[in-house]
């Protein structure tokens, strides 16, 4: 068993709490009970999925217009949006009593998720389709063709390509394909000329490609100040024999 490193190691345990922090904490819980992801969220909301990415992560803030586009797409009430992410932040505990070593939100988050675990002696192709989902990026899906046979997917659609059958999940309705794990295989829901429920066999699975997101931008530490160059050293005098 393999674990799947965790951002835990890309940042400080110390970090320190921002004050926006209670309401992305807030408009990330909320999202994930309406079943919307990042790219989900960028759609709804004309964003571009990687900025998005960003502002919800909290390493770039947030302008005014893009959180009055996200309460309209989460359906939140600006007006109570205030108070219901102070109801967020957790309460002054007297045995807190070095608040500059509290952690931020994010980072206490991170530490409550149990890590994910790569097993490379299980299903390889449900597990990539795993890391896809949460990390909610596209996934392009190369399938056999001649092992699809019977699995749902339209005849026409399987017969413009004798080999191999492209297929690309888009991050953005991930929750709409609702991929279930069977023995057998994946069960999803696909829309060709109409919505199918099919069951692509593991076998059938050639490749999976994931598209990930550009990370954080990473702040350059700024560069020391060049030390002041020293006064060049007098020539020291001499006797010159004639």
């Amino acid at each position: 068993m393999v674990p799947f490193c965790s951002r835990d190691h890309e940042s400080s345990e110390t970090e320190m709490p921002r004050p926006s922090d209670p309401l992305l904490e807030m408009l990330r819980k909320v999202a994930k009970e309406k079943k919307m992801n990042t790219a989900a969220l960028a759609k709804a909301a004309q964003i571009p999925r990687g900025r998005m990415k960003h502002i919800l992560s909290g390493s770039e803030p947030m302008t005014v217009d893009e959180l009055i586009v996200l309460s309209q797409v989460l359906e939140l009430d600006p007006t109570g949006m205030a108070a219901e992410a102070e109801a967020e932040e957790p309460e002054d505990s007297d045995e807190a009593d070095d608040s500059s070593a509290a952690p931020s939100l994010r980072a206490m988050d991170r530490r409550e998720v149990p890590p994910f675990v790569l097993d490379p002696y299980g299903n390889h192709a449900w597990q990539i389709i795993q890391v896809g989902l949460a990390l909610s990026v596209d996934m392009f899906l190369v399938l056999d063709t001649e092992a699809l046979t019977g699995s749902g997917i339209p005849k026409a659609v399987m017969s413009r390509y004798s080999e191999k059958l492209p297929l690309t999940l888009d991050a953005a309705y991930h929750r709409h394909y609702k991929c279930t794990y069977l023995p057998e295989g994946m069960k999803v829901q696909l829309s060709f000329d109409a919505l199918y429920t099919c069951i692509l066999p593991w076998p059938a699975f050639l490749s999976i490609h994931l598209s990930p997101l550009p990370p954080d931008p990473v702040t350059p530490d700024p560069d020391p100040e060049p030390e002041p160059e020293s006064a060049p050293k007098a020539a020291r005098g001499h006797l010159r024999l004639v």
